[in-house]
């Protein structure tokens, strides 16, 4: 699916796609490949946390020096930035800019369960559930009530930032930025 999306980007070429099962833990022919290849960077979509760490770790071991980018939900992982940090430098990944309570939510859940948030879109499905139990509780039974609810709906500050749907059902769209790790393992804005 790349491939075909990245064909409305001349300027990119792609080298080669590969794809393991989800919970693998040895890439060292797909890492043989891409050191072989040489390319300008990496992309990378792993499906889970555990093992983006352990690609990592095995591509910066084999002395691979291109910049790895991944979606925003996994290089913002804990479990990355407790087991892999030293990997994490100089990956790469656009970032949402975080809401105005998202901290405030964090430091509430981390009281509350006494851990960290374990993913990055907890905030807004904890947002989610807010919306949807006050639709139940306006009287809303039905898929359809409960949507003619969301599209009524008084719009309010959550936790993932500012919550009004449009005519279409979305919610504005946050601003973006793009990160990398630097030495200290600290996630900086580079763009």
């Amino acid at each position: 699916m790349f491939k075909e999306e990245s064909a409305k980007f001349p300027e990119l070429k792609i080298i080669s796609e590969d794809s393991h099962e989800q919970t693998s833990k040895d890439f060292r022919t797909t890492v043989a490949k891409i050191k072989s290849a040489k390319p300008d960077l990496i992309y990378v979509a792993m499906a889970e946390d555990e093992s983006h760490g352990v690609f990592s770790s095995q591509a910066r071991q084999a002395g691979i020096k291109a910049p790895i980018a991944a979606f925003s939900g996994r290089l913002i992982s804990p479990v990355l930035q407790d087991r892999y940090p030293q990997y994490l430098v100089g990956e790469i990944f656009a970032a949402w800019v975080a809401a105005r309570r998202t901290d405030e939510f964090a430091a509430k859940y981390e009281k509350r369960f006494n851990k960290k948030v374990g993913a990055p879109s907890a905030a807004g499905a904890y947002d989610a559930t807010t919306v949807y139990l006050n639709a139940i509780k306006s009287g809303a039974d039905t898929s359809d009530e409960i949507v003619a609810y969301m599209q009524k709906m008084p719009a309010f500050e959550g936790y993932s930032g500012m919550i009004k749907y449009d005519d279409k059902g979305r919610l504005p769209l946050p601003s973006v930025v793009v990160k990398k790790y630097n030495e200290k393992g600290v996630a900086e804005i580079v763009q």
